[in-house]
């Protein structure tokens, strides 16, 4: 079929040179009369709508009724300037301006437009960052003391009770910065390593409170000197 058309195409183009067409005509119809006629009929539809046809494209320089053929840039361009010149296209009226109106500051606002005030987003980072760097805010005062105290390593002061110290099983040692007000100190003490075995065996307990001094008593009195630490805890 293509190598049909081709031929077709070749016969139909005016400045065609094709000997060949008359035997390819027979070949093709079969060398009947009817089939030739039809073949004929059909090459002269072909040649009539080819004639009707531009050989190359025809613009026009400016639009015309009725005109299917193209307009030029530059037609179309002188066109709708002609059809503008001296009508005012601008802006009805804006601010009480009218004609070709020229924003001037002062029309639009910042919400108009959908954006920040001058400066708005630096301040906003600004307070950011120093509400970030405020060590201070972001706790309470009895927060911050409760956690300051956590902090702290509590005192403690260590003490001896001597083998030879103990009298009717009582042995009263000085103990600096101890109070007597039971309800200002917490006292806690606590057997060192070395003497943890023997103080435990004598039942050993912290029994009185006094200015700068404890009273120890034991079930049994040790046979060896025992390291005590006095934890002190200052209560509010």
């Amino acid at each position: 079929m293509a190598d049909v058309t081709e031929r077709l195409k070749l016969y139909l183009t005016p400045a065609s040179t094709d000997k060949t067409f008359l035997s390819w005509r027979t070949e093709m119809s079969g060398d009947t009369d009817s089939n030739m006629v039809k073949l004929d009929e059909a090459i002269a539809v072909l040649q009539d709508a080819m004639a009707g046809k531009q050989e190359e494209l025809t613009f026009d320089d400016t639009p015309a009724a009725d005109s299917r053929n193209p307009v030029t840039s530059a037609g179309i361009k002188s066109y709708v300037d002609a059809a503008v010149a001296g009508k005012d296209i601008g802006v009805s009226t804006f601010n009480g301006r009218t004609g070709a109106v020229i924003p001037t500051a002062g029309d639009y606002t910042y919400e108009l437009v959908g954006a920040d005030p001058a400066g708005s987003a630096a301040a906003v980072q600004s307070g950011l960052d120093t509400h970030m760097g405020d060590a201070v805010s972001h706790i309470t005062a009895l927060e911050r003391t409760a956690w300051s105290g956590k902090a702290e390593v509590p005192p403690y002061i260590p003490v001896s009770l001597t083998a030879a110290g103990w009298a009717d099983n009582r042995q009263t040692v000085s103990v600096p910065g101890v109070s007597a007000d039971e309800l200002t100190q917490l006292l806690i003490p606590v057997a060192a390593g070395t003497a943890m075995e023997a103080y435990e065996d004598s039942v050993v307990r912290c029994r009185v409170q006094a200015e700068n001094s404890l009273t120890f008593t034991c079930e049994e009195v040790p046979a060896v000197d025992l390291t005590v630490y006095i934890v002190i805890i200052t209560l509010a």
